[in-house]
């Protein structure tokens, strides 16, 4: 017994079309399509090569003995003990020190399916130009990604992302980690950029980065209000 791609009724192994709506029921040895990216995938993938996401052995949906609080990837290693923060993807993941970030897929052997680079990326802070987040939606991933100077950030979305080796992808569970975790690194930049000039951080440039985090619907209006007032009266 399967169901069908398109109802979700039940369909008994022998049929070939779906008796509620008509749909073709694709066999286990035909393609299928990924359940997060549409891209169309073969019945012995394990992942799709397009975002990353780990498929079910009949090559059409999740895996089911993927854990999904850390976005459907196996659970890594334990973080090295001069990490700061460590932020799970689907395809890979972004362990944060004091003075730089790491990219490591390894553990789950993502590099080679995307065609990423192998082992580890380590970019230090002060090379970061840029961190951009994009929030996961209901068909796709979300990423973040990492500019830094003479690269060039991908402008097509999560497809693009997920073959960028500056780019790891996450599920919507893993949402908050990657806030965090974009948080912290503008913390440790602030920091830094503070204690190279002398001078306190810019409360403009602050008030910048929260009303941007307020238009991607990061933060609640209650939390930009607050974090507003605070900026303003130090201006």
């Amino acid at each position: 017994m399967t169901r069908c791609p398109s109802c979700g009724a039940a369909v008994g192994d022998d049929f070939s079309f779906c008796e509620q709506c008509g749909s073709e029921i694709p066999s286990q040895d035909q393609d299928s399509t990924c359940p997060s990216c549409d891209a169309t995938v073969r019945a012995d993938d394990q992942f799709c090569e397009s975002c990353g996401t780990e498929l079910s052995q009949n090559g059409g949906g999740p895996n089911p003995t993927s854990s999904s609080s850390n976005g459907g990837r196996s659970a890594s290693s334990h973080a090295p003990d001069d990490a700061l923060l460590v932020a799970e993807g689907s395809n890979g993941q972004v362990i944060l020190f004091e003075t730089k970030i790491r990219i490591s897929r390894d553990d789950i052997g993502l590099h080679k399916i995307n065609h990423l680079g192998s082992g580890d990326k380590e970019i230090r802070l002060e090379n970061i130009t840029s961190v951009q987040l994009k929030k996961p939606s209901t068909l796709t991933k979300g990423y973040i990604q990492f500019g830094q100077s003479g690269y060039s950030e991908s402008d097509d979305g999560t497809l693009d992302a997920a073959s960028d080796e500056n780019s790891v992808l996450f599920a919507k569970d893993s949402l908050a980690q990657f806030v965090e975790l974009r948080s912290e690194i503008e913390r440790l930049r602030n920091q830094d950029q503070s204690s190279s000039s002398g001078g306190g951080t810019d409360p403009t440039e602050q008030l910048k980065n929260i009303t941007e985090l307020h238009e991607q619907g990061i933060l609640t209006d209650e939390e930009f209000e607050e974090k507003k007032q605070s900026l303003l009266d130090e201006i």
